[in-house]
């Protein structure tokens, strides 16, 4: 994944599974710090910090990556990128979100790849927006409402070929 200035979300993920997975977390928090006397364990963490800085700029495009470049640690790349792109909580992002989905649709793909595709699409929804609630009656009449928007999404998009499922589906309330 290329993170391209649009999909920080998705982007970040694969970096935190990628990097984390090696033991190199720290590395993008800063809680791994460079040793201050000179030695084999402070050329490791130059080593590691160099192979880190390189794999997250090789993972945006040239036009992005081109302003990391002259940044000093794999957490000042890390930490600005989180800065500049993250938008968690943006009504503008959740709203781009909400339209790919209205836009989404079956097309050629089989019943599972769309399902696939709205699921990645509502998961990104769901970082994006965190909804927060009083009591957990509240929690369960938002999940099941939000559902029934998901499933509305799902059937909307379906061939043609799928209009009497649909029509039985939204006939059973």
């Amino acid at each position: 994944v290329k993170l391209d200035g649009t999909n920080y979300l998705v982007w970040s993920r694969a970096c935190k599974f990628a990097i984390g997975s090696r033991g190199y977390k720290g590395f993008l928090t800063g809680d791994t710090t460079k040793k201050i006397e000179a030695g084999p364990s402070q050329e490791k963490w130059e080593t590691t910090n160099y192979l880190l800085m390189s794999y997250l700029t090789s993972s945006m495009d040239p036009s992005i990556s081109r302003g990391y470049m002259l940044l000093d640690t794999a957490a000042a790349i890390w930490k600005t990128a989180e800065t500049t792109y993250s938008h968690v909580g943006s009504k503008a992002q959740r709203y781009e979100i909400r339209k790919k989905i209205r836009e989404t649709t079956q097309k050629e793909l089989s019943v599972s790849q769309y399902y696939s595709t709205l699921k990645a699409l509502w998961h990104e929804l769901d970082l994006y927006g965190k909804y927060t609630t009083a009591c957990s009656t509240d929690i369960t009449f938002y999940t099941s409402w939000e559902n029934e928007i998901r499933v509305y999404d799902f059937l909307g998009g379906l061939h043609m070929a799928f209009d009497q499922i649909r029509a039985h589906i939204l006939s059973t309330d």
